[in-house]
This record gives structure tokens, C-alpha cells and sequence, in this order.
């Protein structure tokens, strides 16, 4: 009976915490939905999705946070239509491109922050169903007059803020031998310099 009773529990958890954690590849990108925070990971260009047909879209009412790590580059078309429960969301400085409809009909949207320092050229159907004016555009501070002058970004509530180291993800750099008299090896992963 205790074992049996053991086997049920067990299965229970394994059943909660696998509700809880979902996750898979969107190729070259992962993405992982846990506590309603939707991360997107990796590097590169985020593929075009039809209307609803992104791997995370059955999860969408359970999206109410949206984390797109600083590699990513691109969000794809239809990415994150119908998120009707998210309230914010914040675009990496290396983002290039949104596709379009990319946040079509996320209703609840009331804030974005963009910490990209130039505004990127986007249609104005990424943001359909969306009432920008009501919903404000957090920039940094040196760039409110480029997004104030955007055909696109101006529709939002604009406000500059200070973008800090906080905001920078971190980066792991070897240099190397160390001490060295001769020459001096610094590598971040895609540059190698010598010094």
C-alpha cells in the first residue's frame, strides 16, 4: 500500500512540475514557458510563424511575462499574437527586426520597453489592435527624439530612461597567460584580439 501510495505521489509531482515547465526549439532559438514567463534563448533570427501556429501558442493566455534574451535578433511574424494577458514586454539592444503581427491583438499590452538605442524600421501591423497611445515605450534617455520622430514607435507614450550595466547581460572573456611578459591572449568567444 505505501508503495502504491509512493508511485501515485510521485507521478503527481512529475505531473505539476511538467505543467509547469514547458519548453522546445524554435530553430536556431529554444524557448521555455515556466510561471508565465515566456524566455526566448539563443542566437539569431527568430523563424516567421503563421497566424497562431508558434510552438508556444497554445500556452499564450499563460504568457504574462516575455524575456528575449540579448542573442536573439529577430522576433518572428505572428510570434506572439493573441497574449491577451501580457501586460509588458522588453526588446533586446541586438534586435534588428520584428516581423508583422508580431504582437497583434496582445490587448493587455500597457508598457514596452525598447533598449535598443536607434529606433529599427517596423510596419505598423506589429502592434495592431494595440492602443499605443495608452501604453508607454520605456527608451534610452539619448534616444527619445529618434523614437518621438518614428513613423511607427511615436504612436506610443515615450519616456526615457537610463540604461544602466544592469541592463547589459554579461559576457565571460578569458586573457590569458597570466602573468605574462610576452604576448597577451584576450578572447570573448567571437573575437580574438592580441595584445
Amino acid at each position: 500500500m505505501k508503495r502504491v501510495l509512493f508511485l501515485f505521489i510521485a507521478a503527481m509531482l512529475f505531473s505539476t512540475a511538467t505543467a509547469l515547465a514547458k519548453g522546445g526549439t524554435t530553430v536556431p532559438l529554444t524557448w521555455k514557458l515556466e510561471n508565465g514567463t515566456l524566455t526566448i534563448s539563443g542566437r539569431g533570427a527568430m523563424p516567421d510563424y503563421q497566424p497562431q501556429q508558434s510552438p508556444w501558442n497554445e500556452y499564450r493566455e499563460s504568457i504574462y511575462t516575455i524575456v528575449i534574451e540579448n542573442e536573439v535578433t529577430r522576433v518572428g511574424n505572428c510570434a506572439f499574437q493573441y497574449c491577451t494577458n501580457l501586460p509588458s514586454i522588453t526588446l533586446p539592444c541586438n534586435l534588428t527586426s520584428i516581423g508583422i503581427y508580431a504582437f497583434y491583438n496582445c490587448n493587455s499590452l500597457t508598457s514596452i520597453t525598447n533598449l535598443n538605442s536607434m529606433p529599427i524600421k517596423i510596419d505598423n501591423t506589429i502592434f495592431a489592435d494595440i492602443d499605443q497611445s495608452a501604453c508607454t515605450l520605456k527608451v534610452p534617455m539619448a534616444s527619445v527624439s529618434a523614437y518621438k520622430n518614428d513613423p511607427v514607435w511615436k504612436e506610443f507614450n515615450i519616456v526615457g530612461i537610463e540604461v544602466s550595466i544592469e541592463n547589459i547581460e554579461p559576457i565571460t572573456i578569458k586573457i590569458y597567460p597570466n602573468p605574462t611578459t610576452g604576448q597577451l591572449r584576450i578572447e570573448n568567444g567571437e573575437l580574438v584580439r592580441r595584445v
